[in-house]
């Protein structure tokens, strides 16, 4: 893999020409009551045939009425059978954030990830963003070094920072 981290400062992607690339065309009808989830993914050019492609993944998703991020972050650990470490709280742009961090194996060895989970304000509700990398043991350095560029680079236009309202493990 050949991605630098002062790539992700020369070219940004943007989610939102990402979540529209393809799909401005398109309508579907479902339930009123089904869950909005958004889902974008990057992946890192010349990735190679290994198992574990490095990727980014933006999720973004309501958060229920008395849900918070700490909750949130238990029943994922839960579900996915207390593999997960969850870091202390911070904040990106602002909004309260925890990480958590999983390791694997897959056929080509240890397979990282570390997601980011942000609560977000918009429009009368609350969101929850997570930002998440994965990629092999072989590309580990490299994708941290361009995970906390991102990481730094996000911004979220026209709300109120969370952390004004409610504090990521409340």
């Amino acid at each position: 893999m050949n991605v630098r981290s002062t790539d992700v400062a020369k070219s940004p992607l943007d989610v939102l020409d990402a979540l529209f690339h393809g799909l401005d065309d398109m309508r579907l009808s479902l339930p009123s009551t089904w869950k909005r989830r958004s889902i974008v993914t990057f992946t890192a050019p010349g990735a190679g045939a290994r198992d574990a492609v490095p990727t980014f993944t933006v999720q973004r998703e309501t958060l229920g009425e008395w849900e918070t991020l700490r909750n949130l972050v238990e029943r994922q650990r839960r579900d996915v059978g207390g593999a997960l470490v969850c870091g202390d709280p911070f904040e990106i742009d602002g909004y309260p954030a925890l990480s958590t961090t999983s390791e694997w194996r897959g056929p080509d060895g240890a397979v990282y990830e570390t997601t980011i989970f942000i609560e977000t304000p918009a429009g009368g509700e609350r969101f929850v963003t997570k930002v998440t990398a994965t990629c092999s043991e072989w590309d580990a350095s490299e994708v941290h070094e361009v995970f906390q560029r991102a990481l730094e680079s996000i911004h979220f236009d026209g709300a109120t920072p969370a952390s004004h309202h409610r504090r990521a493990g409340a």
